[in-house]
């Protein structure tokens, strides 16, 4: 599985287990947490319809 690169400007995104698909409007459901340090989390979403995944950045 290829992680997509993190959106950065996403560190104030709420985690939630499944959010919308942006490109088929399906579920994508979180696969991935990283911890990139103590401030900071790499969550990455995979879409069930048509296998694209997002990554953000988040503040912990």
């Amino acid at each position: 599985m290829q992680i997509p690169r993190p959106t950065p400007t996403c560190t104030r995104f709420q985690p939630t287990i499944e959010m919308a698909c942006s490109k088929c409007g399906g579920q994508m459901r979180l696969v991935l947490i990283q911890p990139q340090d103590r401030s900071f989390e790499l969550l990455t979403y995979q879409c069930g319809l048509c296998d694209s995944g997002e990554s953000f950045l988040i503040a912990v």
